[in-house]
């Protein structure tokens, strides 16, 4: 899984790369209301701050445009040796890339791995 903060303070667009689906597991937040993902980043925006992502998911041959707003944010250093980053909720409804994660991740068996999420 690999992030990019546009540059500058102002920019709110972020690109984030997922290539396989044990990585998607743990970044995906299904309780969410249009879903959402763990971004990991050190540039930890305010919370409510409306983001922008191009999200590359697995073998998709496009990239996914997806509004999203900062819902927690895990600093560097943080307790229990979590990774630093931010938890964004998607906004839009229908959202492709929430359709196209659950797509992916149907009929995989919830375990115990811990993942990225609340």
């Amino acid at each position: 899984m690999t992030s990019t903060v546009g540059a500058g303070e102002r920019s709110k667009l972020l690109s984030l790369e997922i290539r396989d689906r044990a990585a998607l597991y743990g970044a995906y937040m299904p309780f969410l209301t249009h879903g959402g993902l763990f971004i990991p980043t050190q540039t930890l925006y305010p919370l409510g701050t409306e983001l922008f992502l191009l999200l590359s998911l697995l073998d998709a041959p496009e990239k996914f445009p997806t509004a999203a707003r900062v819902v927690w944010r895990t600093p560097v250093g943080a307790q229990g040796g979590r990774k630093a980053g931010l938890g964004v909720a998607f906004t839009e409804p229908d959202c492709p890339a929430r359709s196209y994660i659950e797509r992916q991740l149907a009929g995989l068996k919830a375990d115990e791995r811990p993942t990225h999420t609340l």
